[in-house]
């Protein structure tokens, strides 16, 4: 049987529990719970980075926000008007 130390716990992320104010993930000069995968995982965000400046990866997020934002600006118009069961 294998027990998890509390710190392996913490590197668990649990975004829904965070109450910091100036939140690390908004703000360079932010803060974060014992449980911040933006702290944990600092490496692996850098890494994400450098991916997303790569020009047909940076292409491809542009259009997906785009498409995005369109579905979302549709359901948010149409809320209202779906039909309920």
């Amino acid at each position: 049987m294998t027990h998890s130390s509390e710190n392996d716990q913490n590197k668990i992320p649990r975004y829904s529990w965070c109450t910091v104010n100036r939140k690390i993930c908004n703000q360079s000069d932010g803060h974060g719970p014992d449980f911040c995968p933006t702290i944990h995982f600092d490496a692996v965000i850098k890494e994400a980075l450098r991916e997303y400046k790569k020009p047909q990866i940076e292409k491809f997020a542009y259009y997906a926000v785009i498409q995005e934002g369109d579905v979302m600006r549709t359901e948010a118009d149409n809320i209202l008007t779906l039909p309920f069961r």
